[in-house]
C-alpha cells in the first residue's frame, strides 16, 4: 500500500526540501520504495541528488504542460529504493501557465500522483513556501501532511493559517488528509531559547508534534552543494540521525 505524505508550509525556510530530500533517502534506505516529488516551481530538488538540467529529460512541469507520460519524469538515485521527479520549470513564462493550469484544476496533480503510486511505499511532495493552488493540490492528492515548524517564537503564528488551509482542502477536495504531524526545524537545544519554544509548541500541540526533532546542522545545509542527501557522505551526523529516527517514527504511524 501506497502512503502519499505532502511537506508543507507557507513559511520559507524552515526546511520543507530539506525534509523531502533527506525523509526520503532514510526511507530508501530502509528499503521502503519512495518518490520525492518537487511541486515548487523554485524548487531545486535536482540539485540535491546531484544533477543538472541538462541531465533531465522532464518533470512535472511537461506532466502538466505538455501530457509526458508521467513514468518519464522519473530518475532514479544512488539510493536503490530512491526515486526523485523535479519539477523543471526554467522560465517565469512556464511558471505561469503551470500556476495557471493547476489553479483551474487543482485536482490533476491527484490524478497524475495516482498513476504512479502504487510502484512505491512513500511519494514525499514538496510544495511552494505559500498557500497557493500548488499547495492545495499538493495536499488534495495526499494521504498525510506533515508541517515543518521553525523553532523560534512566532512559529504558533505562522502554522494557524495553514491548518485553516487543510481543513478546507478536507472539505472541498479531500476528506481523507490526516496530519501525521508538526515537525520541529532547526533546533538548538543548546539556547534556552529554543528549548522554550520547542516545550510551548509540544504543549500547544497536544499529541500532534514527532517526538523527533531536526537540529540545526550544517550537513544538511550542504546538500544542494555536494549533491547528494546527507545520509550518503556523512551518517553519523546528528541531521542524518534525526531523519533516520524520523523514518522510524513515521512507518510505526502509518504502517
Amino acid at each position: 500500500m501506497s502512503h502519499v505524505i505532502t511537506i508543507a508550509s507557507q513559511k520559507g525556510g524552515v526546511g520543507k526540501t530539506t525534509t523531502a530530500v533527506n525523509l526520503g533517502a532514510s526511507l530508501g534506505v530502509i528499503e521502503r520504495r519512495t518518490l520525492v516529488i518537487g511541486l515548487d516551481p523554485q524548487c531545486g530538488l535536482w540539485l540535491s541528488f546531484g544533477r543538472r538540467r541538462e541531465d533531465l529529460r522532464g518533470g512535472f512541469y511537461d506532466v502538466v504542460m505538455n501530457g509526458m507520460s508521467p513514468r518519464r519524469m522519473i530518475h532514479g538515485t544512488e539510493i536503490e529504493y530512491l526515486d526523485f521527479a523535479p519539477s523543471n520549470i526554467w522560465s517565469n513564462e512556464e511558471e505561469t501557465a503551470y500556476l495557471n493550469t493547476i489553479n483551474e484544476n487543482i485536482l490533476m496533480v491527484k490524478g497524475i500522483i495516482d498513476g504512479i503510486k502504487d510502484n512505491y511505499d512513500y511519494v514525499l511532495i514538496d510544495c511552494p513556501p505559500s498557500l497557493g493552488a500548488i499547495t492545495v493540490a499538493g495536499m488534495s492528492a495526499a494521504d498525510y501532511l506533515i508541517v515543518p515548524v521553525q523553532s523560534e517564537f512566532y512559529a504558533l503564528k505562522t502554522i494557524g493559517r495553514l491548518i485553516k488551509a487543510a481543513r478546507v482542502v478536507g472539505k472541498k477536495f479531500n476528506p481523507n488528509l490526516k496530519l501525521l504531524g508538526f515537525l520541529l526545524t532547526m533546533v538548538d537545544m543548546r539556547t534556552a531559547a529554543s528549548r522554550e519554544v520547542a516545550e510551548d509548541l509540544r504543549a500547544d500541540l497536544k499529541g500532534k508534534v514527532f517526538d523527533v526533532y531536526i537540529p540545526r546542522n550544517v550537513r544538511l545545509s550542504e546538500v544542494p552543494k555536494i549533491g547528494k542527501p546527507a545520509i550518503l557522505f556523512d551518517i553519523s551526523s546528528a541531521g542524518v540521525k534525526s531523519y533516520l529516527e524520523l523514518a522510524e517514527e513515521i512507518i510505526q504511524k502509518v504502517e
